[in-house]
């Protein structure tokens, strides 16, 4: 996925880039708590001020979450639909805390690259 964007931050980092015209790929790396979330706010809503598109989250380099994560997630979900939202290579313990709030039944949890091309595709579809 070329022409990536990429945002540092004290424990974490952040790349944006796509996976399709309309699909935006979010690359979280490091970890994420709240202090992370309070930097990363407004630079990620002035990412996608006004877009309509899909976001996949991929959290296969995120050590760590805690509930500002979750807090990400459903923010990113109440303003694309939980339906254009995916959670992308989640490892154990990070799917542990997305279950434990119920976001694995709304959100689509995507394990490997065959389920992000299926998402993908569908996401084209529609």
């Amino acid at each position: 996925m070329p022409d990536f964007q990429e945002k540092r931050f004290k424990a974490a980092k952040i790349r944006l880039g796509h996976v399709t015209a309309d699909i935006f790929m979010l690359e979280l790396e490091g970890e994420f708590d709240h202090a992370v979330f309070v930097e990363t706010s407004d630079y990620l809503g002035n990412l996608f001020c006004d877009r309509e598109c899909a976001v996949v989250v991929d959290m296969h380099n995120l050590t760590f979450m805690d509930s500002s994560g979750v807090k990400l997630l459903t923010s990113l979900a109440k303003s694309f639909g939980f339906e254009n939202v995916a959670v992308y290579k989640a490892n154990h313990d990070l799917m542990r805390i997305i279950s434990l709030v119920a976001l694995d039944k709304k959100l689509c949890i995507l394990d490997n690259q065959d389920d992000l091309d299926r998402w993908s595709g569908l996401r084209e579809a529609a």
